[in-house]
Parts: structure tokens; sequence; C-alpha cells
């Protein structure tokens, strides 16, 4: 895997034989599922949130250690993300994948044994870092190996593949807890992480590091630094949309008596709702504009969380987190794409090995927050004040976009599109 190609079909026919091209297939395999590994910390653990709460008791404070113990792995990628780049230098691709996902399949399971909170914490944790050393493995190799076109059909398959394996993630979960208790979810870790290495074990090798990006040195740090406000977005509506895994199973189990799999099929829709929001992104942005494009994206996010903070019936709720997935879903890329668009092309790399960190950094903030809110206003008036602030956000949106800095490294680049 020592060159770059222009389409998925370029790459895989420049295997050599049969055997070649197949592994050169399940290497794009691996360059669009990296994100699972993320998705998974939450998603596994959604369905079983109120169980697990139980385990700890039954007053305001449970319920938050219950949200932390889904969170904590975000401060781990935000720990492991800037460093597995550092990694990845020196080790290479296919080292630092066959050291992370055993890791990850040992962190992850260890919630099958661990009773104590702190305990769990730091499993969490580990899960977390190795996920961001996966994650950021995972796309550099694809950086490494696909150009142009092929780069960007990657991409996308890559959040779709992301957005649908944490729909089958939810509801493989919630049917584990309901026939097996809660503990037994945090097996799904170690059963993905052990296929993964499989075929990483067949089918990787680490492409040759770009010269350019070694030779960026202190300025490519501070070309990425300067971005600071697209990452200040990103942290902000991370914030929000992790509600849909972490403080709605709570809201319906408070609102109504009804099974785990009963909240799975209501945090499913918002999951779909994302996956189809994303797919539609390209041709909305064409049609509408980026600045119009941040400004829906922002009200369609506060229309859910606020149909989320009036409502008391199940279906209602439902559309709610279909609200809030479509907005997910089409600002992820809409964020992805602005990134790409400001950052100097010496140093996106880094930029976005920096924009998962920034994302679960706002996952890890999010329960803290709520806590917060809901001391002070209750669960649906805590949903009800984010909903009015997204609104706002919307409307200011609409006049500004994205702040608008960009990183320079030079004199080249093409103006921000929003």
């Amino acid at each position: 895997m020592d060159s770059q190609s222009a389409s998925l079909g370029d790459y895989v026919a420049l295997g050599a034989s049969p055997v070649a091209r197949f592994r050169r297939m399940l290497a794009i395999f691996v360059m669009i599922s990296g994100g699972c590994f993320t998705g998974l910390m939450t998603t596994a653990l959604s369905p079983s949130m109120v169980a697990i709460k139980s385990h700890f008791g039954h007053d305001a404070s449970a319920a938050l250690v219950a949200q932390l113990v889904v969170t904590t792995a975000s401060l781990g990628v935000v720990v492991g993300g800037p460093i597995a780049g550092w990694l990845i230098e020196r080790a290479g691709i296919r080292r630092v994948l066959l050291a992370a996902l055993p890791l990850y399949g040992l962190f992850g399971s260890a919630g099958l044994v661990l009773e104590s909170a702190p305990a769990l914490f730091a499993a969490r944790f580990g899960l977390g870092f190795c996920a961001a050393t996966i994650f950021t493995a995972s796309v550099t190799l694809l950086g490494d190996s696909l150009v142009g076109g092929g780069r960007a059909r990657a991409l996308g398959f890559k959040t779709t593949v992301a957005a649908g394996f944490a729909v089958l993630s939810v509801m493989m979960s919630a049917r584990i807890a309901e026939a097996a208790g809660w503990r037994m979810p945090f097996a799904l870790y170690g059963a993905v992480a052990l296929v993964m290495l499989c075929i990483v074990l067949f089918a990787v090798e680490s492409p040759p590091r770009e010269k350019g990006r070694a030779a960026a040195g202190g300025t490519g740090a501070m070309a990425v630094l300067i971005l600071w406000p697209v990452y200040a977005v990103v942290l902000a509506i991370s914030t929000i949309t992790i509600l849909n895994q972490t403080q709605v199973p709570l809201l319906l189990a408070s609102d109504h008596d009804v099974p785990p799999t009963t909240i799975a099929w209501v945090i499913t829709a918002g999951t779909l709702a994302y996956t189809i929001g994303s797919l539609f992104y390209g041709s909305l942005q064409v049609r509408i504009g980026a600045r119009r494009m941040f400004a829906l994206n922002l009200a369609l996010i506060g229309s859910g969380v606020t149909i989320l903070g009036l409502s008391h019936m199940l279906m209602l709720s439902a559309f709610g987190c279909i609200l809030l997935g479509t907005g997910g879903g089409l600002m992820q890329p809409y964020m992805l794409n602005i990134l790409l668009d400001r950052a100097a092309p010496e140093t996106r790399g880094r930029a976005i090995g920096l924009l998962s960190p920034a994302i679960n950094l706002g996952q890890f903030l999010s329960p803290l927050l709520f806590f917060l809110l809901f001391t002070n206003l209750g669960g649906h008036g805590a949903f009800m004040a984010i909903g009015i602030t997204l609104f706002l956000s919307a409307t200011i949106g609409l006049r500004t976009g994205v702040p608008a800095v960009r990183a320079r490294t030079g004199g080249g680049g093409t103006q921000p599109t929003s």
C-alpha cells in the first residue's frame, strides 16, 4: 500500500493478484470503519442506562455516575487523539492498530466484572484512549492511500458505516441487556475488536509517512491552533447531540414505564435520522449554501431538543429524537467540510486529529452541564433551555455562519465557505 489512488476501484486494482486485491478491499473496510469504535463507546450502553443507574443507587448522584460511566470514555478520546498522531509517526499505522485493538477489547470488556465506579471510570478512560488511536490510525490510512474522489467517497461511506453500526449496536445491546443483564453488552467491545484485529493482521500495511507532514513543525502547530473557532462550535454542538444517548433514556424512563427495547427504539429513530441526514448533506449544501446550512442544522437540533422538553408522549418524543438526529447528521459532515476548507493542506491531518477530541470533550462535559441545568430547571426544563438557546444561535448563524478564521502557512488556499 505504497501509492495513492483517485478512486476506490483503482486502489483495489493496484493489487498484483486476486489475494492482493482482496486485501486492499479489506483495507478500505478498515479505513471507513474506524468511527465505529468511538460510536460503540456510548451506543453499547445507552439502553442500559437505567439499569446502570439502579446499580449505583436511586438518587440524582447515581444518575450522574451512570452517565459518567458512559461518557468518561470520551475523556479518554480527548487525551488519546493528539497522542495517537505522535504514536503513528513513530511506530506506523499497522503497529499502532495491532496494539490498540487488543487493548480496546480488554478495557471495554472489563465492565463485565468491575464493580466500583472508580474502576469502571478507569477502564472506560482506557477504552476511549484506544478508540481515539484506532480512529486516527484508520483515517490516516485513508488519507495516505486515497486522493480526490476516492477519498471523498470513502469519507462519505465512513459516516454511513458509523451511523449504521450505531443503529445496529443500540438494538443488539438492548436485546443482550434484556436477556442477560446490563453487564453483558460490555462483551461487544471485545468481539468487535477481535474481528477488526484479524482483518488488520491480514490486510493492513503501513504506508510511508508524508514528508511535508513532518516538515511543518511549529508553524504547522500554529496553523492548526488558529482553527479554534471551528473546534469551539464542534465542542458546543457535541454537548447537545449526545443527549440522545445519555439524557433521553432517563427522561423517557421518568415519564413512561417501558422496557429497555422501547427506549432503544426511540433512540434508534434518532440514530437512523442521523444516518439519513448525513446522506443528504451534499445536495442540501449545494442548494442552500453554507451559511443557511449552518442555521438549518442548529434549527433542527433546537427543534428536536425543544420537543423533547415539551413532550410527555412517547411518539412525540421519538419525533424530537428524529429532528435532533437529522440536525446532528447534517452537522458532522458540515463541520468536517468547514475544517478541511480552512486548514492548510499540509496540516489537514493534524487538524482532523483534533476534531474527535473536541467532539468527545463536549460529550464528556454534557452530563455535568445537564446536571446543573436539571438541578435548577428539572429534566424537561433543561431541554427547553437548551432548545431556546439553539434557536437564538440559529438566528445568529444565519447572518454570520461559523466564525471565519483560516489557517495559513504561506499564500495558498481557498476562501472559507461560511
